[in-house]
């Protein structure tokens, strides 16, 4: 039994660094989401863009948003 307890237990910090590392590898990628548009967007638009998708919130900001996304996301896919 304490087996089992213990191995669910290793599984929060486990997913905890999975999500980190999935998350740094995207946040590291070279350019911004929006290089590869069909046109140049003017700079104030592409501010906006950033902003509204919170793209230069620091890392542990975007962080913690891509966790809350995550949990979002799982309860709306269990629903349907």
């Amino acid at each position: 039994m304490m087996r089992v307890v213990r191995r669910l237990l290793w599984m929060i910090p486990v997913l905890l660094v999975t999500s980190l590392a999935t998350f740094m590898l995207a946040k590291s990628a070279p350019g911004s989401p929006f290089d590869r548009e069909r046109a140049a967007a003017s700079p104030e638009i592409e501010r906006v863009l950033m902003a509204k998708y919170h793209v230069n919130d620091g890392i542990w900001v975007g962080y913690l948003r891509y966790l809350r996304s995550e949990e979002h996301t799982s309860e709306l896919q269990s629903q349907f």
